[in-house]
C-alpha cells in the first residue's frame, strides 16, 4: 500500500478521492471506526433498558420475584468466563427475570464488575429470541488485590471454580493492545515519509493541509556558539519538535575560553593529587542535545556534527549527548570532572536516549566503542581517518565496526597523514577486506572519500551572508538621522509595556490574542531577531527546495528577512511571527529574484496557518513567459485565495524607476484588495525612484531607516533603504492597531467596573471589523496624513499624546488604582479614535 501510494503521489495524483496520504487515510478511518463503536455502545444501553422494562413487566404479571442467590458457585452457568458470549454485565439494582433468564447477584460490594453489578446468563432459547435486540457488552478488566496469606476476603468468594483438569479459568486476563498494529503502521509511514521526502512534502503527507509548524529537522548552520544554539532551540520550541527529526546539523563551534568544559580542576587519582589533562576536550554540545531531548526529540535519522576543530569533544561528552549517560564508569577511581569539577555522571540528569540511524559526528579517529554505545542501532556510519594505521586496523577488527550489527553503509573520509598516497590506498584496501569478511557488507557498501589536504580542508564553509543594505549610514549620529515616525512608535511601544504592567498589578488575568503576521521572505536569523525581552514569538516553515541532502531552514537567512522581521517587531513586539522562507536567488547586480512557485506555496501555507496579516516585501515580474506561466498562475491563484480568506496583504512598490504597477505581482493580481506601500524620506516625501505613485496606498519610512539598537550587538545599527522596509513597518502598524483593540476587549471582558459589558462588546466588534481591508484603511486614514504628501501617515497625530499621558500617569501613580484605570482609559480613547467609522 505504501509503495503503491507513492507511485500515485509522485505522479501528482491523489492517493484517494480526499487527497490523503495512506497515513492520513488510516487516521481518518480509525476515527470513523471509533465513532461507530461509540454509537454502538450508546445503542447497547438503549437496548438493555428496553429489555429490562419488558422482562420486569412480564415477571410482575406471571411470576413472583426471584430471590437473590447467596453464592455464585451455586450456579455453574453463572460463572462462565467473561469472554463467553452468553454472559453480560449489567449495572442495575433491580431484579430481572424471564422464562429463559437466570440472574446471580453477589451480595458483596467491590466484586468483579464493581458495586451493585449483575451478571445475566441466557439459555439458548433466550439468545435466539433476543439476538437482534441485545448487544454484547465488553469484558471489564480485573484489578487484583494483594492479601495476607491465610486470610479470606470478600473477593475469595468470587473466584471461579477449578476445572476437572486442575486449571483455573482466567477471568479478565490481559488482552493484547488492539491498536498495536495500527500504531506500528502509523509510525512506519511517518518515518518513511520523513526519510524519503523533502521537508514540505513530508509535512503535507503527515499533517495534511494543516501546515503544521512543528519542526521536522534542526539545522544550526550559521551559529558558532553552543549557547546560541541552545537559545535557538528554545525559540524554535514555540512550534514544537517532532520526536523524529529528519536530520540534525551542528556546525563547527568557536572555542569559548569561558566554557566550563575547558576548566582544569584538581582531581584525586588513586589516592594522590594529579592535575587534570591540560588538553581536555570539549563538552559544549551535551547541553545542546539535552535541550533537544527536553523538547521530545528521541530519534535522529541523520546526525551531522562538525567536530574537526581542535579540541574535539571528549568520548564521554559524545556518549552523554546521545545516550544521556557514559558507557564506562570505573569503581576504583574518582569520576572524571566535567563542569566546575563536578563529575559528568552526577551533574548530568538522566533522560531518554536519542536514537541515530546515520552517524556523521566528524571527530577524527573516533573509537568504535563510542559509536556502538552512543548509536547502537546505526545503519550508516561516517568515519574520519587521520592516517593512523592502528586506528584503521582497529576499526576493521572484530571489536571494531563489525560490532554494529545493523550497519548497511560505511563512508570513510581518509587523509594520508604522514604516509604516502600508495601506502594510504593499501591500508584502505585492507580495511575494506576486513569489513567485507567480517560483515555482510559488500565492497560497494564502503565508499571512500579522499581528503588529501587533511580532514578539515574540504569541509563545506558556512554560507556567506550578503550585504542587504542599499546604502551606507551617514556620518552624522543615528539620533539626528532617525525618522520622527520611528521615534514616535518606539515611545508608544514603551508605554504599551507599562500598560501590560498595569494589568499585572490589577491582577487581571488576561492574555490578549496575538496577531499572526506572515513574513514571506528569505527566512530569519533567529540569533539576530529582536525579541524585546522575549516578547516576540516566531515559528516558521521553509518552502525553499532541498539542496543536495540538506534543507534550507526558515530560521536561516541571507539577511533580508531578518531585517523585515525586526521592523515588524519594532512596531509591535506582541506579534506572532509566522515565517515562510521562499526560494530566492541573488543576482550579480545585487537584486534578488523570487521564484513564483515557491512564493505561491508559501502564501497557501500562510492561509492554512490562519494568519491575519501577510507582509510581502518583494515583487515578481508578472509578465509570464512560456517557461514560467504555470508558476505565475499558481502565484495569482494563491493571492486570490488569500483575499477570499479576508487576510490583510501588504506588498511593496517596486524601487526600480519606470516599472509599471500593473506588471508586478502580487499587486497585479488583486490591486484593490491589498495595501501597496512605498518608501518615504525622513520628512515624509516619497522616495525619488518610486514608480507609479498613483498606485501607492501609503508612504512610510523607507530611506535611511536605522535598525533599532540591540543590547546584544557591539556594532552600531545599520541604515537600510527601500520600500520593503516601509512594507514591514506598515504590516507591524496594522497588527499593532488590531492588538490594542484586543487588549481593550480582554480588559473590559474581565474587568468588573460598571459599563464593562457594553465596552467589551464595542471592542469585540472593533477586533472583528479591523480584519477587513476597508476598515483597516479607515483606521490608517484616522491616524492622519501629510497635507503635502497626502499618503504619508503622520503617526504622531494619534500616538504621541496617548504615549505622553500614559507615561505621566505611570510616573505619579505610586500604585494608585485610579491612576491605573486612567492609563487604561488613555489606551481606550486611542483605539476609539483609530476605529472611528470602523464598522
Amino acid at each position: 500500500m505504501v509503495y503503491k501510494g507513492d507511485e500515485f503521489m509522485k505522479g501528482d495524483k491523489a492517493f484517494n478521492t480526499k487527497d490523503e496520504s495512506p497515513l492520513l487515510y488510516g487516521q481518518r478511518t480509525r476515527r470513523q471506526c471509533e465513532a461507530r463503536k461509540h454509537r454502538k455502545r450508546e445503542s447497547t444501553v438503549v437496548s438493555i433498558t428496553d429489555l429490562k422494562h419488558a422482562t420486569s413487566s412480564a415477571a410482575s404479571k406471571h411470576q413472583p420475584p426471584l430471590k437473590d442467590i447467596e453464592s455464585p458457585r451455586e450456579s455453574s452457568a453463572t460463572w462462565k468466563d467473561l469472554n463467553d458470549g452468553h454472559h453480560f454485565v449489567m449495572k442495575s439494582r433491580e431484579v430481572i427475570d424471564g422464562h429463559d433468564l437466570q440472574l446471580s447477584k453477589n451480595k458483596t460490594k467491590g466484586g468483579l464488575e464493581g458495586p451493585g453489578s449483575r451478571r445475566l446468563s441466557f439459555g439458548p432459547s433466550a439468545i435466539d429470541m433476543r439476538q437482534g435486540d441485545f448487544k454484547r457488552m465488553p469484558s471489564l478488566p480485573i484489578q487484583q488485590k494483594q492479601v495476607v496469606s491465610g486470610t479470606k476476603t470478600a473477593s475469595d468468594d468470587l473466584k471461579p471454580p477449578t476445572s476437572t483438569s486442575g486449571k483455573t479459568a482466567t477471568i479478565g486476563a490481559a488482552k493484547p493492545n488492539p491498536h498495536a498494529a495500527y500504531n506500528e503502521i502509523q509510525e512506519y509511514l511517518t518515518l518513511y515519509y520523513i526519510r524519503s521526502r523533502p521537508d514540505m512534502d513530508a509535512r503535507n503527507l503527515i499533517f495534511g493541509k494543516d501546515a503544521s509548524v512543528q519542526n521536522l529537522y534542526f539545522d544550526a548552520s550559521g551559529h558558532s556558539r553552543a549557547n546560541d544554539i541552545v537559545t535557538l532551540i528554545d525559540r524554535m520550541s514555540t512550534g514544537g519538535f517532532m520526536g523524529t527529526q529528519s536530520y540534525v546539523c551542528i556546525p563547527s563551534l568557536d572555542l569559548d575560553q569561558d566554557s566550563t568544559s575547558l576548566k582544569k580542576p584538581e582531581v584525586k587519582s588513586y589516592g594522590a593529587h594529579a592535575l587534570e589533562n591540560p588538553k581536555l576536550g570539549r563538552a559544549d554540545l551535551v547541553r545542546v542535545f539535552d535541550k533537544l531531548a527536553s523538547y521530545g526529540v528521541t530519534r535522529i535519522l541523520s546526525l551531522q556534527v562538525d567536530d574537526l576543530k581542535e579540541p574535539s569533544h571528549t568520548d564521554s561528552a559524545i556518549e552523554l549527548a546521545l545516550q544521556g549517560r557514559e558507557s564506562f564508569q570505573s569503581r576504583d577511581r574518582e569520576p572524571a570532572p566535567s563542569q566546575n569539577g563536578v563529575s559528568a555522571e552526577s551533574s548530568h540528569q538522566k533522560r531518554r536516549a536519542i536514537l541515530v540511524e546515520t552517524w556523521d559526528w566528524r571527530k577524527p579517529d573516533l573509537s568504535p566503542d563510542v559509536i556502538a554505545f552512543a548509536a547502537p542501532h546505526v545503519e550508516q556510519v561516517n568515519l574520519y581517518w587521520s592516517g593512523n594505521q592502528t586506528v584503521l586496523r582497529g576499526w576493521g577488527s572484530d571489536a571494531g565496526i563489525p560490532r554494529l550489527t545493523q550497519l548497511r553503509k560505511i563512508r570513510l573520509h581518509a587523509a594520508p597523514g604522514l604516509e604516502s598516497i600508495a601506502k594510504m590506498h593499501k591500508m584502505i584496501d585492507l580495511f575494506i577486506n576486513d569489513i567485507t569478511s567480517r560483515t555482510s557488507l559488500k565492497k560497494e557498501d564502503v565508499k571512500v572519500i579522499l581528503r588529501l589536504k587533511g580532514l578539515a580542508a574540504h569541509q563545506t564553509a558556512n554560507e556567506q551572508q550578503g550585504d542587504v543594505t542599499s546604502g551606507a549610514a551617514h556620518t552624522e549620529s543615528r539620533a539626528n538621522q532617525q525618522h520622527k515616525w520611528l521615534e514616535t512608535m518606539d515611545k508608544f511601544r514603551s508605554s504599551l509595556v507599562l500598560i501590560h504592567g498595569v494589568l499585572n498589578d490589577m491582577k487581571i488575568n488576561m492574555q490578549p490574542s496575538r496577531i499572526k503576521v506572515a513574513l514571506i521572505d528569505d527566512g530569519i536569523d533567529y540569533t539576530r531577531l529582536h525579541t524585546y525581552n522575549n516578547i516576540v514569538t516566531a515559528v516558521g516553515l521553509s518552502y525553499y527546495p532541498r539542496i543536495g541532502g540538506s534543507e534550507m531552514p526558515w530560521h536561516r537567512s541571507d539577511g533580508h528577512g531578518t531585517i523585515m522581521a525586526n521592523m515588524i517587531a519594532r512596531v509591535n513586539p506582541w506579534v506572532s511571527l509566522e515565517v515562510f522562507r521562499v526560494h530566492n536567488k541573488r543576482l550579480r547586480d545585487g537584486h534578488r529574484t523570487i521564484f513564483a512557485e515557491s512564493a505561491a506555496k508559501a502564501i497557501m501555507g500562510a492561509i492554512r496557518r490562519q494568519v491575519q496579516v501577510i507582509s510581502i516585501s518583494w515583487t515578481v515580474d508578472g509578465k509570464s513567459t512560456r517557461e514560467h506561466s504555470d508558476a505565475i498562475r499558481q502565484l495569482e491563484k494563491a493571492i486570490d485565495e488569500a483575499v477570499k480568506n479576508n487576510i490583510l496583504i501588504f506588498c511593496s512598490a517596486s524601487d526600480e524607476y519606470g516599472t509599471n504597477a500593473k506588471d508586478t505581482l502580487p499587486y497585479k493580481s488583486a490591486p484593490t484588495s491589498m495595501f501597496r506601500i512605498g518608501a518615504a524620506l525622513r520628512y515624509g516625501q516619497s522616495a525619488p525612484d518610486i514608480e507609479d505613485k498613483e498606485k501607492i496606498d501609503y508612504f512610510l519610512p523607507g530611506m535611511q531607516v536605522f535598525e533599532d539598537s540591540d543590547p546584544r550587538e557591539s556594532v552600531l545599527p545599520k541604515a537600510h533603504d527601500g520600500s520593503s522596509i516601509s512594507t514591514a513597518l506598515a504590516a507591524g502598524l496594522a497588527s499593532l492597531i488590531m492588538y490594542c483593540a484586543a487588549v481593550m476587549r480582554e480588559y473590559y471582558t474581565k474587568a468588573t467596573q460598571e459599563g464593562g459589558t457594553s465596552a467589551a462588546k464595542e471592542f469585540t466588534e472593533f477586533v472583528a471589523a479591523l480584519q477587513s481591508r476597508h476598515n483597516m484603511k479607515q483606521a490608517f486614514d484616522n491616524i492622519g496624513i501629510n497635507k503635502a504628501e497626502d499618503k504619508y501617515l503622520e503617526v504622531w497625530n494619534r500616538f504621541e499624546s496617548a504615549t505622553k499621558n500614559i507615561m505621566d500617569l505611570a510616573k505619579k501613580s505610586n500604585g494608585r488604582q485610579e491612576d491605573r484605570v486612567k492609563m487604561m482609559e488613555e489606551l481606550r480613547d486611542l483605539v476609539r479614535k483609530l476605529c472611528h467609522d470602523v464598522r
